[in-house]
């Protein structure tokens, strides 16, 4: 008797309109299409049957689509809902659910993720160093001494979503500016910190 291929269903994120943020924003969900194709391509000539699903501004069709394939495993792309990244760790939640195994982190390691201030706060706990920060929802007073240059950031985004040369910032002026785009653009709290040297 010959044994049935594993079922494998890809599921991924698909961005249809800009919620916030800006133009460039975009590029980074559309890098996805490429990655989607290439496993897809690779588990096929495994030999898998392969499923790909996009979840675009509704849950109930995935929901229904996962009941009736019934995956052996799910390779999650997903990173975010609706495009709320926050909303990521929902995705393998509902996996979990199904009782579905599935690629990628668990959903509390990913809503931990899509809080940068959380995440510093137990690394410092741990007593992992992490540059000194603040989280703002709005402008502030002047900072007193000299601790610039410094660099303001999305609180929420995945990855390097809303930032750019302008996040470092060298004086109140430039801070309040960078504080008041990362709200207005990305409907957030700005987290700023002290820069340090090094691309992380």
């Amino acid at each position: 008797m010959e044994r049935s291929a594993l079922k494998v269903a890809i599921l991924y994120n698909l961005l249809e309109r800009l919620q916030k943020g800006e133009e460039r924003d975009i590029l980074a969900e559309e890098g996805i299409v490429e990655e989607i194709g290439a496993v897809e391509d690779a588990l096929r000539s495994l030999g898998y049957e392969c499923y790909v699903m996009a979840i675009r501004d509704e849950i109930l069709s995935v929901i229904h689509w996962l009941n009736e394939i019934r995956p052996d495993v799910v390779f999650n792309l997903c990173e975010s809902v609706y495009g709320n990244a926050c909303w990521e760790m929902n995705i393998p939640a509902l996996l979990d659910l199904f009782r579905i195994p599935y690629t990628g982190s668990s959903p509390l390691t990913l809503g931990l993720c899509q809080d940068k201030g959380k995440v510093k706060d137990i690394l410092q706990s741990q007593g992992i160093l992490t540059p000194r920060y603040k989280i703002f929802d709005h402008q502030v007073e002047p900072i007193k001494g000299n601790i610039f240059p410094i660099i303001v950031k999305p609180l929420h985004e995945d990855g390097s979503l809303g930032i750019s040369k302008q996040s470092v910032v060298y004086d109140d002026e430039a801070l309040n500016e960078q504080i008041r785009y990362v709200i207005d653009k990305y409907h957030q709290p700005a987290l700023v910190e002290e820069l340090i040297d090094g691309r992380e």
